[in-house]
């Protein structure tokens, strides 16, 4: 039976080596006992028929008897020799059993050398001496116990053969029997040491394999708490960012209202402050949310399908209205072979495409910003490469390797011109890799930069895109005067509907300010505004009033939640007609996947961008029953 030490035990030296030479001897021993009990039986045959006397029955049944009860005994140790304690006991209990069996061994051939003949005298000579080099050649043997077992049979040589010097070839026999005597005690010592360094290198291994463990032990317990501080982390930060974008949601939404109201010129310029440092700030929010999805493992993509054109145009026509308001020129341009339609995250590419745009803009204090858009090959396949070209102040070679990482600036002194987390690159550099693709910059000081980046092409369909909407060719030139305003866009406020019938909204959300935000924004529309706190009084207002144009419902509301009240909405006879929008301060994928699962029609993100507000009231009323909606305008 083999013998491994489990790592989880910890032993001293001392009794490591006797459970490795204990499990030796047992290993031993289950080979070498049916190899005994033939010789036994040979022997007993043997000495019967040249001695003819009974007494070699009754000692071969008296060892057989005593191997099987040490076999015996020793049964249960050796089956669970890991768990037994009291260790050096059994050990001392083998040894003294394997001496005085050792002895019952050799009794056999010394009364076999009495009967008196020279062939018995031979015969029991060489029975000692093949039992000599047995004992003293069993790896089972260690410390005194080997001595003395093997001292056993070499004693009994050199006793009988003394017996017989006077005879003839006696003093030869004699010197043969000092011989293999001698050999006996050798081949003892030697097996001794050999099983000692053996004992030694599986006492080495044994240790080895438990500091191993425990510092496997220690590594996965360190990456379990790691995980969890990720997890707790992005909770709280998820959490903060939920209760941040909702007074966020209150100071954009009144500042773009103020924006489009009476106002002197020095008011206007003090409302687009509060504005414009409002939409900073939740550009931080998204930032730190992202960095902490990102460590949490969280930042997933899906494939969906992607039309191109629609991507840039109308997508990207906030970035040439920004540029015109700058001064810059901007304009995308497409290799003839870039398909239109593509499988692809389009809310992760935008997302990239929005942070080196705005990065561009940034560090562009005149001249013109490009995004071009072409194929490439990929490791994997094929490939679109986008090249974000600009005119700005350009990049140090020696900064260019760390503007990748996380809070890196490139202006990190008290006194830097441009502001920033240093986050937007290094989780750009994420997202790119979700897409399976890459990024670099190419850059001078005083010449620009060229921020490009790659993803993995799936192409749907033959038809290529075509962007002469947004090219820049058929734009107006930006105005040569920085110092000339932008053309004031008109306000759905201002707006009038072409006929006296008006709209009716609901509005649920636990938040008063969210209630008056959400007012605000509607009041263009005329008609009536009911707000609600919770899902049950949404349930409860529409099985009052089914005649409800429209639908605003928040996520996370308390007594019912906005998920179990669309649900309940839904299974509603009247309720599966009624448009729904719902609404959370939780920027997650997998939120709007619920919303959509318990029944929204469509799904807005805090602070609310009332263009795209505006746009899905558009589409979700239904203008043949109503009045004429306001134009898709605003802040």
């Amino acid at each position: 039976m083999g013998f491994i030490l489990h790592p989880e035990q910890t032993l001293p030296p001392k009794d490591q080596t006797t459970r490795l030479a204990l499990a030796k001897h047992f290993r031993a021993e289950s080979w070498n006992v049916p190899f005994r009990l033939v010789v036994l039986g040979t022997l007993v045959v043997l000495f019967k028929l040249e001695g003819g006397t009974s007494w070699p029955i009754l000692w071969g049944l008296l060892t057989l008897a005593l191997e099987l009860a040490a076999f015996l005994f020793t049964l249960p140790p050796r089956r669970n020799l890991n768990h037994i304690e009291n260790i050096e006991k059994h050990r001392l209990i083998v040894d003294i059993s394997w001496v005085f069996l050792v002895l019952f061994w050799t009794v056999g051939p010394v009364l076999f050398y009495f009967e008196g003949t020279e062939a018995t005298r031979l015969t029991s000579i060489l029975a000692l001496t093949a039992s000599g080099m047995t004992i003293a050649h069993h790896p089972s043997r260690f410390f005194a116990a080997s001595y003395i077992s093997s001292a056993i049979p070499a004693f009994c040589i050199i006793w009988l053969s003394w017996l017989g010097i006077d005879v003839l070839y006696g003093k030869i026999q004699f010197a043969v029997a000092i011989m293999v005597a001698g050999n006996i005690f050798i081949l003892a010592f030697i097996t001794r040491q050999s099983s000692a360094t053996f004992f030694q290198g599986q006492i080495r291994q044994a240790e080895l394999i438990a500091d191993l463990k425990a510092a496997r032990d220690e590594a996965e317990s360190r990456r379990m708490e790691a995980e969890e501080l990720a997890r707790t982390k992005a909770d709280f930060i998820a959490v903060m960012s939920h209760e941040v974008r909702t007074p966020l949601n209150g100071v954009l939404a009144m500042a773009d209202s103020l924006t489009h109201s009476p106002l002197t010129e020095a008011q206007k310029r003090q409302v687009q402050t509060i504005h414009n440092s409002g939409s900073i700030l939740l550009s931080v929010v998204r930032d730190v949310l992202d960095l902490s999805r990102s460590d949490a493992g969280k930042l997933s993509v899906r494939s969906e399908s992607v039309d191109l054109q629609a991507l840039f145009s109308p997508g990207l026509d906030l970035w040439w209205d920004r540029a015109q308001e700058l001064g810059l020129g901007f304009s995308i341009k497409s290799a003839p072979d870039v398909p239109r339609y593509i499988r692809c995250d389009e809310t992760r590419l935008l997302q990239i495409l929005f942070n080196l745009l705005a990065n561009a803009l940034k560090f562009t204090p005149d001249g013109e910003i490009r995004l071009e858009v072409s194929r490439t090959s990929l490791p994997t396949g094929g490939g679109l490469l986008f090249r974000i070209c600009d005119t700005g102040i350009g990049i140090a070679p020696e900064d260019q390797n760390r503007i990748f990482g996380r809070f890196a600036q490139v202006e990190t002194h008290a006194a830097r011109r441009h502001d920033g987390t240093g986050l937007g690159l290094a989780i750009t550099k994420e997202l790119v890799s979700l897409l399976g693709g890459e990024i670099g910059v190419e850059s001078s000081i005083g010449s620009g930069s060229v921020f490009y980046f790659t993803i993995a092409l799936e192409q749907i369909g033959e038809e290529h895109l075509h962007l002469l909407p947004v090219d820049g060719s058929k734009r107006p030139a930006p105005s040569p005067e920085r110092s000339e305003p932008a053309p004031e866009k008109a306000s759905p406020a201002l707006e009038q509907t072409t006929d006296e019938t008006s709209y009716s909204f609901l509005v649920a959300d636990d938040n008063p300010i969210n209630l008056r935000v959400m007012e605000a924004i509607l009041a263009c529309y005329g008609g009536s505004i009911n707000c609600v706190e919770n899902g049950v009084q949404a349930v409860e207002a529409l099985s009052k009033d089914d005649h409800y144009d429209l639908v605003f419902m928040d996520m996370r509301m308390p007594v019912m939640d906005g998920l179990e009240a669309m649900r309940r909405i839904r299974a509603t006879e009247g309720g599966h007609n009624i448009p729904i929008i719902a609404l959370t301060a939780n920027a997650n994928q997998s939120d709007e996947a619920a919303c959509l699962k318990a029944g929204a029609d469509a799904y807005l993100t805090k602070p609310i961008d009332t263009q795209v507000l505006y746009a899905l009231v558009k589409r979700l009323l239904k203008p043949s029953e109503k009045a004429t909606i306001p134009h898709q305008t605003g802040a």
